[in-house]
């Protein structure tokens, strides 16, 4: 396996091809286990839901090495992303896959989910927290990474947007902007067609913090310039339900 590494944006995308020792026609592929035993790496530790979380260089994280030939096909919406591993990421534990991307960092933003179920899923998870974590976050969330669904709402993009430049301009580009997603336990995907792979519904189960069950956040997410981008809807910072067990969901594979 040969790997190229691109740096753009202070961060590190890293792409795969094979060659003739890669793994034979007809064997099963193997998800490789993401690999964290760099000297500058921080210490390892245990997030609220009990996953071992991986301290990255990078505040913002650091792209892992993606095996595409053990991507799980576009037509399963249940399936977890492969090579799981949990980073922390201003402040929050961030799922990154091996199948599924990130395959890179670009200031803030986390880029290059793959077009399937679970890049849809990750994307969600990523560029939500990413955008509500920082104001700078939030600059780059509201510049690039959303789309508005009417006039009034890209009027509120705009709103937030300029916030968040003004925040960064007086020095305070490392506040909260908004409440990131937090503790989520699973997700589901709600809406998606293999055969118009362009559009995603996902939702995203928090466990409470009294941990008596969970309350769940959902995210539309649109395919565009060969990446996922968050819709901006009127419900996107609302809409919370009750969720009293996570039968039927998708829950992070063990890292």
């Amino acid at each position: 396996m040969f790997v190229f590494v691109v740096v753009a944006g202070g961060g590190v995308a890293y792409f795969a091809s094979r060659d003739d020792n890669d793994t034979d026609e007809g064997q099963v592929p193997v998800t490789p286990a993401p690999q964290t035993e760099r000297a500058d790496w921080g210490l390892p530790f245990t997030d609220e839901l009990g996953r071992r979380v991986e301290v990255p260089p990078n505040p913002d994280g650091v792209a892992l090495d993606q095996d595409t030939y053990s991507r799980k096909p576009a037509s399963d919406i249940t399936g977890a992303p492969g090579g799981l591993q949990w980073q922390q990421i201003q402040g929050f534990p961030l799922p990154f896959s091996t199948t599924d991307g990130p395959t890179g960092i670009d200031g803030r933003m986390a880029t290059g989910f793959a077009q399937t179920p679970r890049g849809a899923a990750l994307a969600g998870i990523q560029l939500y927290t990413r955008g509500g974590a920082t104001m700078a976050g939030a600059a780059e969330f509201y510049a690039d990474r959303v789309v508005p669904d009417s006039d009034p709402l890209e009027q509120l993009r705009q709103d937030f947007l300029r916030r968040a430049t003004d925040a960064i301009a007086s020095g305070r580009g490392d506040e909260r902007a908004l409440l990131p997603y937090f503790r989520v336990d699973a997700y589901r995907v709600t809406q998606w067609d293999p055969q118009r792979p362009d559009y995603a519904v996902v939702e995203y189960a928090m466990l409470k913090e009294s941990r008596t069950g969970w309350v769940s956040k959902s995210a539309e997410l649109l395919w565009r310039d060969g990446d996922w981008q968050i819709k901006l809807t009127a419900d996107l910072y609302g809409g919370q339900k009750e969720v009293s067990n996570l039968g039927g969901w998708t829950q992070w594979a063990a890292n």
